[in-house]
This record gives structure tokens, sequence and C-alpha cells, in this order.
């Protein structure tokens, strides 16, 4: 009883600095209040008061959830053709962004003397859990150092990207299709239950199929499905909206361990220093499809923006971007990362790994077979 009073005492703490965080920020007009101040607030705490901070893995799955609805909620006025007419640039622009973050890997490797696979794993811009998740499995890799990097690669993209999007591309977007539906003070309460059903399905058929990011992938495909097929999605309600980033925040700034200090004076600058590199390169290929593409600057920027979705997906939401595109493009990496990048890294060092024991036993003179 003791204990389950303290771990309530721990989280309503860990709220409550994210609240203060969230307000503070907002009285600064500082850009996504509500998730970078809850994120710097909790980050600071753990880190320079050394608190023990907690917040239940369900909020920030419930947070996801609510995001990956609003995400697929976007998709009910999309034109399916025009979408699929993006395919060749989403594919163009995930090869893209790959190329440059294992450039900035490699020259990491190169910098720090990393292992290939820490400075792979470490630079790769999927979702953060996941691939902390994937670099366990795999003894080759040091767990700690691919953790840090990779809550690196988020904080930076997290505080980077949406200064970029609301300050220096302000007026380049606007005509996307920002979080508004027809009729969105009329939802009745069936289609409030109807959703709600069809998100809660989406996440545990995700979580079953162990979709990438299934938290919000599962409730976006399948609200994104059912919205394409007539269905009119309600509104969130903005207080939802606000904890939802709040939620984000308080997740994301737990990330940052008191244990990562130690590291973090010399592979932590060159890891953010490399981060912004592949932010500007994505700035420029955000350029470019804005030159080639009917999509807004900052739509553009924010598709290719490496950061996770969920972080993107609440940019785009406060910004007015295109939220069908953004989605669309961040699922894309997000599964091509999955399902083609990271089996075709897994594979080429184990081969090499291989080929090193193979070339072992030869100079021992002895049969690898």
């Amino acid at each position: 009883m003791r204990k389950m009073q303290k771990g309530l005492i721990s989280v309503l703490e860990t709220g409550l600095i994210g609240a203060i965080g969230a307000v503070s920020f907002s009285l600064l007009h500082m850009p996504l209040p509500w998730m970078l101040g809850a994120l710097t607030s909790v980050m600071v705490s753990r880190l320079g008061i050394r608190r023990t901070l907690a917040w239940p893995s369900s909020f920030r799955h419930i947070a996801l959830a609510i995001l990956g609805f609003m995400l697929g909620s976007s998709f009910y006025s999309v034109n399916l053709r025009q979408m699929a007419a993006q395919l060749p640039y989403m594919a163009a622009s995930t090869v893209f962004i790959l190329s440059v973050a294992f450039v900035t890997g490699y020259l990491l490797y190169r910098k720090l003397n990393l292992s290939p696979m820490n400075a792979v794993f470490g630079c790769m811009p999927g979702g953060l859990n996941h691939i902390i998740a994937l670099s366990g499995e795999s003894k080759q890799i040091d767990l700690t150092t691919v953790v840090l990097m990779q809550t690196i690669r988020v904080l930076t993209v997290t505080f980077i990207v949406p200064f970029i999007a609301l300050h220096t591309l302000t007026g380049s977007g606007g005509s996307g299709n920002h979080y508004s539906f027809p009729g969105e003070g009329s939802a009745s309460l069936f289609s409030f239950l109807l959703f709600a059903v069809v998100a809660a399905a989406g996440f545990f058929v995700g979580k079953r199929i162990r979709l990438p990011g299934s938290s919000l992938t599962g409730p976006l495909l399948a609200t994104s499905i059912v919205v394409l097929c007539g269905a009119t999605p309600p509104r969130v309600p903005d207080t939802a909206v606000l904890l939802t980033q709040l939620s984000i925040g308080i997740h994301l700034g737990l990330q940052m361990k008191p244990d990562f200090l130690k590291d973090m004076r010399r592979l932590g600058i060159y890891t953010a220093a490399s981060n912004v590199i592949v932010v500007l390169c994505c700035l420029g290929c955000a350029l470019l499809l804005w030159w080639v593409t009917p999509i807004d600057l900052t739509t553009a920027f924010l598709s290719t923006s490496p950061g996770g979705i969920a972080e993107m997906g609440v940019t785009a939401a406060v910004t007015r971007a295109d939220l069908s595109v953004v989605s669309a493009y961040q699922l894309f990496r997000l599964f091509f990362i999955f399902f083609v990048v990271i089996p075709a890294v897994q594979w080429y060092f184990t081969r090499q790994d291989q080929k090193k024991g193979m070339t072992a036993n030869k100079v021992r003179g002895t049969d690898p077979q």
C-alpha cells in the first residue's frame, strides 16, 4: 500500500512538473509549449535535481492513440489518386534522409571510434522505442550508447524542427488540412463511440500483429480506413489535444537519464551536431519538394524531418500543415525502415561477422565446418 502511494505521488509530481513547464513555455510564447515545456521541465528535474519521476506507460499509449486518431481523421479530404502520385517522392525523400543519416553515422563511427552497429542504430531516424528494442536484441550493440544517441537525436529534432516550422517557415503553410472538420460542433454521441471503438480496435490489432509504433499507427490506419469509406470523424476536444502533447512531452523528458551525463560531453555534442546537419539537409529536401510538388513548404519540411511521427504530427497540427501528407510521408519512412532497412542492416552485419569468423578459422588452420 505504501509503495502504491509513493508511486502515485511520483506520478502526480511528474505531471505537476510537466504542467509547470508547459504553462511557463506558453507564457513565454515558445513553440509547442505543452510538449516542449513539459519535456524541458521534466528533463531538468531528472538531470539537475535528480528527482525520481514516473509516468505510466498507459498514459503515453492513450496519448499516442488519440494522436493517431487525429492523424487518421485528416484523411477525410484526401484524394487517393493525388496521394498515390506522391509515392515516388516519398520513396526518394526517404532514401535521401536515410543516406544523410548513415553518412553522419559513418562520420561519428570514425570520429568517436564507435562500432559500426552502434553508429548505424544510433543515427537511424526511426521510432525511438522501437529502435532501442531492436538494438537490445543484438549482442553486437552497446545498448547504452544507442539509447543515448537516439535520445539526443529525438530531443534535438523535437526542439529544432518546431522552431524552424513556426518561426522561419511561418506563412508558407496554412493551406493544408488543419485539425478541423465540417460540422465539428454537431458530432453525435454515436460518432464519438464509433471512432473510439475503431481507434481502440486499431490499437489492439496493431499490438497483436506487432505493427511498428502500434500505439499510434494502429489507430491512425484504422481511423483513416473508416474515414476514407465515408464516415465523418468527430473533433477531439482542445483539452484532450493539450493533454496529449503534455503526456508525450513528459515521456520524452524522462528518456534523459542521469547516467547519460558522463557520456554527454563528447558523444552528446557530436550526436546533436550530426542531427542538426540532418535537419538542415531535410530542409533542403523540403525546398525541392515544395518546388516540384503542390505541397506547401511547412508540410514538406515536417514530412521529411527525421523526428518521430508523434512529434511531427503534433507540430503539423499546430502549424496548420497538411496532416494527411505529413502522416503519409512519416508512415512510409517508418515502415520502410522497419521492414526494409533494419532487416538489410542486420543481414549485412551478420554476414560480415560470419566472414570474419571464417577468416579467423582459416588463419588458425581449422575447418569452419
